[in-house]
Parts: structure tokens; C-alpha cells; sequence
């Protein structure tokens, strides 16, 4: 259960941070809403130019040891309505609350630290005075070129559609259930990767502690590698986004894998195409499971449409196939009211997007139906429906 009178601290303390500034790191593959053409809304982006610019603490490229000092974090809060034949959903909660700051040294160094702050406790669990729930993102960075990126620390796996994409950017309001499934629960592991692009290529190879905890781990348990190739057509299109990539992920089985799923083997092939007006996303995943887990399955098409430089649509149709009985987990939500698993996963979405100022500040809203199936009959069959509204804020 959330407090109404902490949920509302949170919000308000959230609100006066970001009104101190604020400003996020756009990455060049990602795509924002275009900029408007209206005098009043020119003005409006202007002074939000200016008020997340804030945050950026300090800046002097010609500074020879410190670049820049920024002020780093998210707030993203959700208000949830699910009704099944398996019960009901309807608690607020503040998914991600996350502080830090990111500074640029010498001539090609990152160090980024953000911390993971706890703003709610659900019905049932015990809520203490500890908000402090770990790092996310704790590692530094050396970027020579664009070629050549090289990181140590922890950091995100990024691989999957949806695993690729910072929860900031999502286009719905929480990752598909393909990459619930297929993707780690635990998004940040300690290791080390290098990426890069040169030309139409991308690239990114690592390797990661299948252990967790708070900080780094313990590093006592399995790994994983993970192999990413590919390849932009958008200059060849003339087009703002055509991206194919190819995700390959070994993991090496350990009982001690808190922070993995039971797969041994994950491949994605995912593909991002954007015109300018409207666009898709698509995403084909499969793993190997080991011990009690199946073999899975899935497969995502997100078609998306520009109404105008700030409202956007977004539907959705999701698909995750177990091979064997009892291999498949719902999504978050949905998981609240059964936390069974079922066969195979069905799902449409439909969604609309404000976005006051680009990824940084939007509201988005969602309704999705979902089935499952489940052979067993011992507690993964669902049916229901299940309406999102929440609120996005990154700086």
C-alpha cells in the first residue's frame, strides 16, 4: 500500500528538484517529438530548455581536467487499474524514483553514478525508513571515438527491444512481457563492455556477474556474455530511424543466478523504423531454458503515430509461447492479482502520449487486454483488462 501522504512528499520533493534543474542525455539512435512551430509553443520549449539546462552544474570543454558536472535522476510514478477473473489491481506507486550526478574528465573520461530510491512500499510489505535501494548505473567510461566506447562497473545489459530501450524512452508505459520474460528482471549488473559504431554498423560485446546485490555483488555466482550486432538504414532510406539488431546472449547456468532468468541461451532480433510521422517496432526473441524453465518464445509489433509534435499513439500486440507447461511469467501488473505462470501469453495495447517536453517530461496513458492460457490449470489462466496512466520525468 503507498501512503497517500508519502506518495505526495514524494511527488512534491521530485517536483521542486527537477524545479531546481534538470537535463537528460538524449542518445543520438533515439528519437524525440519534432520541435513545434508555434510562437507560444516555442516559448514554452524554450523555458523548458532553460530549466532543465540547470542541471548541468557546471561546463568548460577548454577546462583541462573537469568537462562537466551534471546533475543526473528520474521520477516516474504509475496509477494502475486491473480487473480479471482472477481479481483486481488498483494500488498508485512511485516506480522509480533514481538520483545521481555524470561528469566528463581529461579528454575521453565518464563517470556516472546514480542511486535507486525506494518512495513506496506495496500492500503487505513492510515499509522502513531506508529509501536507499542500491546503485543503478556505477561505472566509468572511456570513449576515444565513436568506434570505441569502453565501460567498467555496473551498468544496464542492454539486449531485447525493449532491454535496449531506457525507461525513460519507452514508448508505453511499461516494458512488453516478451522482455519480462526473455530479458534479466535485474536490469543493472556489474562487468565490463565495450560498443561503438563506425559508419552504418553498431556494435556492443560484454560480459556480466549473474549476481547481485545493492553495489557490485558479490561476484560468487555465474556470468553472462552478451554479443550485439547492427546495422542503420536510415541514411540509405532517408528516413530519421531503420534499425536491424541482433541481440545473442549466453548465460552459463549457476544455482547461484539471482539476477537472471533460467535461460542458457537468448537470441533477439529486433528492428526500429521511424518516418518522422509514424513508425514500428518490432522484436523476435527466443531462449534456451535450463533446470525448471522452458524453452521460450515471443514475438512484439509496435506500431506508433504522430498526431503533431506532442501527441502520440501507440498500439501494441504481444506474444510469449511456452514449449513446456508452466513456463511463462505475466507482466507487472497483471502479476499482482495471479502470480502463477501460464503457456502462452496474449496481449493488445493501446496508448497515447503527451509529451510536454520530449522524453523528459510526458504523460502517457494505456489500456491493454490480456489472456493467458494455461494447460495445467493451476493458477496461470487470466483474463482481463488493465488501464495505466502515470507520469514521466528524466533529467
Amino acid at each position: 500500500m503507498i501512503p497517500g501522504s508519502r506518495f505526495a512528499r514524494t511527488l512534491i520533493a521530485v517536483l521542486l528538484v527537477s524545479g531546481n534543474g534538470t537535463a537528460a542525455a538524449v542518445p543520438p539512435e533515439e528519437l524525440i517529438p519534432r520541435k513545434p512551430d508555434s510562437s507560444v509553443a516555442a516559448r514554452a520549449e524554450q523555458a523548458f530548455d532553460r530549466l532543465w539546462g540547470l542541471a548541468t552544474l557546471y561546463e568548460n570543454r577548454d577546462d583541462p581536467v573537469l568537462k562537466k558536472l551534471a546533475f543526473r535522476g528520474r521520477f516516474q510514478a504509475d496509477f494502475p487499474l486491473f480487473e480479471s477473473n482472477q481479481g483486481r489491481y488498483s494500488e498508485p506507486q512511485v516506480r522509480r524514483l533514481r538520483l545521481g550526478f555524470e561528469s566528463h574528465w581529461l579528454a575521453d573520461l565518464v563517470a556516472h553514478v546514480e542511486v535507486d530510491l525506494d518512495a513506496t512500499c506495496e500492500r503487505g510489505e513492510n515499509c522502513d525508513d531506508d529509501a536507499y535501494e542500491g546503485l543503478t548505473d556505477a561505472y566509468l567510461g572511456w570513449s576515444p571515438h565513436e568506434a570505441f566506447e569502453l565501460k567498467v562497473g555496473k551498468m544496464s545489459a542492454p539486449f531485447t527491444l525493449d532491454g535496449m530501450t531506457s525507461s525513460n524512452r519507452l514508448l508505453s508505459l511499461e516494458r512488453n512481457n516478451l522482455s519480462n520474460n526473455l530479458w534479466f528482471p535485474v536490469e543493472y549488473h556489474a562487468g565490463i563492455n565495450v560498443s561503438g559504431r563506425r559508419e552504418d554498423w553498431r556494435y556492443l560485446t560484454g560480459a556480466y556477474s549473474s549476481s547481485t546485490t545493492e553495489e557490485f555483488g558479490d561476484l560468487d555466482a555465474g556470468y553472462f556474455l552478451l554479443f550485439t550486432l547492427g546495422h542503420d538504414f536510415s541514411t540509405r532510406l532517408r528516413i530519421p530511424e531503420a534499425l536491424l539488431t541482433l541481440n545473442y546472449v549466453y548465460n552459463r547456468a549457476d544455482d547461484d543466478n539471482v539476477s537472471t532468468r533460467d535461460l542458457a541461451h537468448v537470441v533477439s532480433l529486433h528492428f526500429r523504423y521511424d518516418t518522422g510521422s509514424w513508425g514500428v517496432r518490432s522484436d523476435l526473441t527466443g531462449g534456451i531454458g535450463y533446470g525448471k524453465q522452458s524453452d521460450l518464445i515471443g514475438l512484439v509489433v509496435m506500431p506508433f503515430y504522430h498526431f503533431n509534435d506532442y501527441l502520440q499513439i501507440v498500439a501494441r500486440y504481444t506474444f510469449v509461447n511456452s514449449f513446456d507447461d508452466n513456463g511463462v511469467r505475466f507482466a507487472r501488473y497483471e502479476s499482482r492479482i495471479e502470480p502463477g505462470l501460464g503457456d502462452r501469453y496474449n496481449e493488445l495495447f493501446l496508448g497515447l502520449n503527451w509529451y510536454l517536453h520530449g522524453h523528459k517530461l510526458k504523460l502517457q496513458t494505456g489500456i491493454k487486454l490480456t489472456k493467458m492460457d494455461d494447460a495445467a490449470n493451476d493458477g496461470g489462466d487470466y483474463r482481463g483488462v488493465g488501464w495505466t496512466t502515470g507520469i514521466r520525468m528524466s533529467w
